[in-house]
């Protein structure tokens, strides 16, 4: 592709080679023929991620779609999200997760926001989550936020001052980072640590600033859990991450 890309996709990484693999694979199909481009940030894994990334990349070429790698050396989401926003190409940077599954009509959604909302500096978009194992009987809907759902419902509208994007489906124009700072590097996740609240912290930097940002029902994914975190003890280890 030689024309400027409209919108990086980053996806940061860490040990999630297969999630991964799974995640490009229905990223790359969604993006063909359109011009953006997808740029993994790996954060120092110690698995197959970069042979992933390197097939991924082929993949990509033979559907003319830009795919690019980086390895971040600094350990934490916020320094791997930071460095991202450094490597991407396009005016418009949208975060996704590491193990999600798009639908087709993903990367059109996005590019079509932003050409019917010209001056929207950031939103987000609804989440589902997809039960790769069974779901245990006492994981209520209540919890399932903190498995990464998100759905505020049908139509595109600002967010509340109290509401804000989840991490694993978020856009900005990427000036917005020159104007009020990147992630703060002493929050977010480190490792298999589940520390949080980058996200929020950015968040109300920008309504603090005047921003509007949009919930978009559009721009749908899934993100998928498997037994791992389906249990009493990794929810407890996110909720008090994100409080």
């Amino acid at each position: 592709m030689s024309e400027k890309p409209k919108v990086s996709f980053i996806i940061c990484t860490y040990n999630r080679a297969e999630y991964l693999k799974d995640s490009l694979h229905s990223l790359i199909h969604s993006a063909m023929g359109y011009p953006v481009e997808i740029l993994v940030i790996d954060n120092n894994s110690t698995d197959s991620t970069p042979d992933v990334c390197t097939s991924c990349k082929a993949l990509a070429k033979t559907k003319d779609v830009n795919f690019q790698q980086v390895r971040e050396t600094e350990q934490g989401l916020s320094h791997a999200r930071n460095r991202g926003i450094k490597e991407a190409l396009a005016d418009v940077i949208i975060f996704l997760d590491d193990d999600i599954r798009v639908p087709e009509s993903f990367v059109k959604a996005w590019l079509s926001f932003f050409d019917s909302f010209p001056d929207a500096k950031a939103a987000g978009g609804k989440i589902h989550v997809q039960f790769d194992d069974p779901r245990p009987e006492w994981m209520s809907s209540y919890l399932l936020p903190l498995l990464g759902h998100h759905d505020h419902g049908e139509a595109i509208k600002p967010y509340k001052s109290s509401d804000y994007p989840f991490g694993g489906n978020m856009a900005f124009k990427k000036e917005i980072f020159e104007e009020i700072g990147y992630f703060n590097t002493d929050l977010g996740r480190i490792g298999s640590d589940l520390k949080a609240s980058e996200e929020k912290e950015f968040f109300r930097r920008l309504q603090q600033g005047g921003e509007k940002i949009y919930y978009v029902p559009d721009v749908f994914l899934y993100h998928r859990v498997n037994s791992s975190r389906l249990t009493k003890s990794y929810i407890r280890r996110q909720a008090i991450g994100l409080g």
